[in-house]
Parts: C-alpha cells; structure tokens; sequence
C-alpha cells in the first residue's frame, strides 16, 4: 500500500507528461483488481481442477500415485479454463488483425480463453491432457508487461492443495445432484453454487500431526461427532452419514 501511495505517472509513454501521483479512484481500482486477482480466480482455479480430474479419473490415480503431477496438472488446468477469461485493453496505434482494422485508442478485449485453445499451438485443444507439450505457454496470466503479479503464488495455492488432496481421498466424484452453473460474468469463469463432490477419505491421511499442521492454511479438517469433516476455502463441507466419506460443494 506505501509503494500505490508513493507511485507516479510513468514516463515511460512520450505523450504523457503528467508525472502527477495516482488519484484515489486509480488506487482503488488496483486495490480492488488485487483482492479480487488473490481471491475469486484461485477458488474458481481449483473447483474446476477438481471438475475436470472427475471427469478424467485416470489424471486423478495418476496423481496419487505422483504427486509431482499437481504442477503439470494445474498448468493445463489454467489452459482449458481460464479463471479470468480476458481483459479489456486500449489499442496504442493503428493496426489491422486479419483484415480488421483497429484504430488507435480502441477499447477492446483480448480473450486469452480463446487464445488457450488455438488448435494451431494446443493440438487437441479442448482434450484435458497434463502430458501435452508447451504447458506453460497458455495465456491465463497475461503476457508482457501486463503478466499478473499473482502468478507464482497462485500456481503454489493450486499445486499446494492438488498434492493434499491427493493424499487426503482415496477416490471422489462428482455428485449427480450437479447443475454446474456458471458465475454470470462476462471475465470470470468458475462455478456460482451447488456444485456437490463426494469423496472417500483415505484411512491414513490423517495420522501425523505435522501434516495437519503444515496444511491448515489449504484445509482443515475437524471431528464432529466421530466423523471426518473437510473444508477449504471458497469450500463447504457437508458431513456424510458414512463415517469415511465427506461431501463438499461449493458456496
């Protein structure tokens, strides 16, 4: 907060000469991309890592059986769905894209979702497949100068939580109550509500307390009554009436 208090009008642009410092309206609007760039995109990052491992079981024993996997398994994740699906931009000069004119000082938006499933650099684009070639060269961060600031600790965040989860349920599935319903907006990609998952605790995840202790900030799990309750945040548990199985849907 000191450094967006302390910034100044770059003078990397010759058209601009106002070396004034940000105003309040300017520093709310970084303050509050910040929040929501930490927050809603790694949540929304996970449900659908988690969707799309269900869907693919032989990723999920795969993963178990190689935690290592989390890393390559989240990079394709970001791929085929990118949390934020694009970002407005203002074009800095003329340009023509594939016989489309764009004048200077255009405002339009670059759809990195798009971009992230270019048969041309993805073959197979809208296969779920961690084993591809060129992983990391999706846009789901950006590129250039506007490359997020988040980028490595959210790829921490969501390969962090893949390995525990991994160690965590011997198996899951997708409930068949599931309508997976869409947050309605026009950047953002993730689940709105009443996305339910149904998952086998494994009977040994939870006998070391350094484990417990070295995972409370990716989840944590309680004793109600004899039974195993797991939650996580952007998460909701629900305990089952089995003594070895949770049920978590999203919030």
């Amino acid at each position: 907060m000191t450094a967006l208090l302390q910034a100044r009008i770059d003078d990397d642009d010759p058209e601009v000469t106002d070396k004034r410092p940000l105003d309040m309206p300017e520093m709310l609007s970084i303050v509050q991309q910040l929040l929501v760039a930490g927050n809603e995109t790694t949540t929304k990052l996970l449900t659908e890592t988690m969707r799309l491992l269900a869907n693919s079981p032989d990723q999920w024993t795969s993963l178990q059986q190689d935690p290592s996997r989390a890393a390559n398994v989240i990079e394709e994740a970001l791929r085929l769905s990118t949390p934020t699906q694009g970002m407005f931009r203002i074009c800095t000069k003329d340009h023509e894209l594939e016989g489309v004119h764009i004048p200077k000082g255009a405002r339009i938006v670059i759809v990195f979702a798009s971009a992230n499933r270019d048969e041309a650099l993805f073959p197979d684009a809208d296969a779920f497949d961690p084993d591809r070639a060129g992983l990391r060269d999706h846009l789901a961060f950006g590129k250039g100068i506007q490359f997020c600031l988040g980028a490595a600790l959210s790829r921490l965040e969501g390969k962090v939580a893949l390995e525990e989860l991994a160690r965590r349920l011997d198996s899951f599935a997708l409930a068949e109550s599931n309508g997976f319903e869409y947050f309605p907006s026009f950047l953002l990609r993730g689940l709105s509500s009443g996305s339910r998952i149904s998952g086998r605790s494994s009977a040994s995840s939870m006998s070391s307390g350094a484990r417990r202790r070295s995972t409370r900030n990716v989840s944590s799990c309680l004793r109600r009554g004899g039974r195993r309750r797991v939650t996580a945040r952007g998460l909701r548990a629900v305990p089952s009436t089995r003594r070895d199985s949770c049920h978590t849907s999203r919030r």
